[in-house]
C-alpha cells in the first residue's frame, strides 16, 4: 500500500520510439472536445458520459481538474501522442486512460477508455 501517493514519482513525459505519453492538460482540451463531438453517436452506447453534451469551456475545466488530480496522484489520465515525420510531436493519436478508486493500493493497472485518431 502506498501511504502518500502524492509523493509517488511518476516521471513525465514517458517516451518510446513511437509514443510520447503525457498527463491530460488544458493544452489538449480543444482536441479532446473536437474528438468527442465528432464521435459522440458512436460513443453513446459504450460511454455513460457521452450522452451529456458539454461546452468547450467545460471540457477545458475538465482538463484542468484531471491535471490537478494527476499532480495530487488522485487519478491518472494519460494521452499518447505520435510524432510527425519532422520529429515534432502532434496530437494525432489520443488515448485516454484512467484509474478507479484511490491511488493507494493499485499502481500500474490502467484501463483504456477510448482511442481516437485525430
Amino acid at each position: 500500500m502506498i501511504e502518500k501517493p502524492i509523493l509517488l514519482d511518476l516521471p513525465m513525459p514517458i517516451l518510446t520510439p513511437r509514443l510520447k505519453i503525457v498527463p491530460m492538460h488544458i493544452d489538449y482540451a480543444d482536441q479532446l472536445h473536437q474528438a468527442i463531438e465528432e464521435s459522440r453517436e458512436t460513443l453513446i452506447p459504450w460511454m455513460t458520459w457521452a450522452d451529456k453534451p458539454t461546452t468547450l469551456e467545460e471540457r477545458r475545466e475538465f482538463a484542468v481538474q484531471k491535471y490537478t488530480k494527476f499532480l495530487l496522484r488522485e487519478d491518472i489520465m494519460l494521452i499518447a501522442l505520435t510524432p510527425t515525420v519532422n520529429s515534432y510531436w502532434r496530437r494525432v493519436f489520443m488515448k485516454l486512460t484512467g484509474k478507479c478508486g484511490p491511488l493507494k493500493s493499485v499502481i500500474g493497472v490502467v484501463h483504456p477508455l477510448w482511442v481516437r485518431v485525430m
